[in-house]
């Protein structure tokens, strides 16, 4: 009991003081993400997709063939063909 009295009276606030102060100036206004710190403009969020901190892989077990079984497989699929 005397534990969760600890953290309740200490912790507790200072996670909130700490969660607020690190808030960006962004809130939702319909469906779109604006900037209250800027005249409320939208924003645009970017991300990237970055794996390269997992093992290598490639797709399909490919490393386990021959590269050139692999190659002549990749020539004999068809090519898409283009309209204008």
């Amino acid at each position: 009991m005397k534990r969760f009295s600890f953290i309740s009276v200490f912790l507790l606030p200072l996670f909130l003081i700490i969660n607020t102060s690190f808030a960006l100036p962004l809130s939702t206004n319909s469906r779109w993400i604006v900037d209250d710190g800027y005249q409320g403009r939208g924003v645009k969020l970017t991300c990237v997709n970055w794996p390269s901190h997992l093992e290598a892989a490639v797709a399909e077990g490919l490393n386990k063939q021959p590269l050139d079984i692999n190659v002549a497989q990749v020539q004999q699929q068809k090519k898409p063909q283009v309209h204008h």
